[in-house]
């Protein structure tokens, strides 16, 4: 057995001994053994490769500005030196020198003009530079290589953002076919749908971006947003909190919840989530202010209630049903009714050319005539005797 061993270490030497120093030192950079590669390479003579594989080397070390200048020096003694060029290009895409990237790119598209990778390196290096021409290339990378995912992917973002929902759809489903489970995919034909307000399709999306270990507090929250639109409250409230786990900072995930629970008809849950909301909230307190004065109401606490909507009332004095749900409250809570009929006074007199506000205007109008006829019979009503 010893001699068997001696004998496996003698060839593997001899293996060794039989290799040039440029295979030893390709081997040296496929384990990572960088330094070690760098120190056979600087003995070689100057040809592109040995300047090519420095520029890898630097590169992995993480001294861009060495890798940059050897893959120059690689490209000026060999033009056609096509790795070397390709690896220049990204590498001034990644250090963000974005035009000189797309200058390499286009000479390299107009010499290989079959190549779809080219054009769509092109395209991300003019969408840094917010040039318009990069989707014109990206068209051209697709057509060249229907399944070209990344150029798929650039072009469904770009028409989600001009809200073309049909293109996006059939790009994303187009990059689908061929890969499944391509996160980002997944991620636009998603957004694409609840932008839609197809909010089952959205859901399966983005239960979909879940199974594939994509579960961010934004995936959560969308999730649960489109829960929320189809009145599945209980899982709406299951994502919310998935959320929260990831951020609980944010006050919106608070409200979001408190909405749940008054649809639900859990107002004291509500209440629970709308001040955990206003101790958050650095903003806009409106809407947080009105549910409050809401979920009071339901459940009565009238006193409350008439606190937040004051409140919600102070921070928008155009917000018609908060103002009119106030009067409501008041005529509730005070025994004295011309304190009641002082707030729907105040409604009449704020909202009477609001279109929008015609319906509680109705009401408040309606109420208004009650309460005086009633004041004006307990006026009349024989004194006791």
């Amino acid at each position: 057995m010893r001699q068997l061993l001696c004998l496996g270490m003698l060839i593997a030497h001899q293996v060794i001994l039989a290799q040039t120093p440029i295979q030893v030192a390709d081997s040296l950079i496929n384990v990572g053994n960088y330094t070690a590669a760098l120190h056979i390479y600087n003995e070689q003579s100057p040809t592109a490769r040995k300047y090519s594989r420095l520029g890898n080397i630097y590169e992995a070390l993480g001294n861009n500005q060495k890798a940059k200048v050897n893959y120059k020096k690689a490209i000026r003694i060999d033009t056609s030196f096509l790795i070397a060029a390709v690896r220049y290009a990204k590498l001034l895409y990644k250090t963000k020198n974005f035009q000189e990237s797309d200058s390499v790119f286009k000479q390299l598209s107009h010499r290989f003009p079959n190549n779809p990778d080219f054009y769509f390196q092109r395209a991300k290096a003019l969408i840094k530079q917010q040039d318009t021409l990069a989707y014109p290339l990206l068209n051209t990378a697709v057509l060249l290589d229907g399944n070209h995912q990344e150029a798929l992917y650039e072009l469904a973002k770009y028409n989600l953002s001009k809200r073309r929902f049909k293109a996006t759809d059939t790009l994303a489903l187009q990059a689908l076919k061929t890969y499944p489970s391509n996160p980002k995919i997944v991620g636009v034909l998603a957004q694409s749908k609840f932008m839609q307000k197809q909010y089952k399709e959205a859901i399966t999306h983005y239960q979909h971006l879940i199974k594939l270990n994509y579960g961010s507090e934004y995936v959560y929250t969308n999730l649960a947003n489109a829960y929320f639109n189809v009145s599945e409250y209980k899982y709406a409230i299951e994502n919310y909190k998935k959320a929260q786990e990831i951020n609980q900072h944010d006050p919106m995930l608070y409200y979001q919840l408190g909405m749940c629970y008054f649809q639900q008809g859990n107002y004291n849950g509500a209440v629970k989530y709308y001040h955990l909301a206003l101790l958050l909230e650095e903003k806009s307190l409106k809407e947080y202010y009105r549910q409050l004065g809401f979920s009071y109401k339901k459940l009565e606490n009238y006193k409350e209630a008439i606190t937040y909507l004051k409140q919600a009332v102070a921070e928008d004095a155009f917000d018609y049903r908060a103002k009119y749900e106030l009067a409501v409250v008041a005529d509730n809570y005070y025994k004295d009714k011309t304190i009641a009929i002082t707030y729907y006074e105040s409604f009449l007199k704020s909202f009477k050319a609001y279109p929008a506000a015609a319906v509680y205007y109705k009401l408040a109008a309606q109420r208004l005539r009650h309460l005086y006829k009633e004041i004006h019979l307990e006026n009349k009503s024989p004194s006791p005797k």
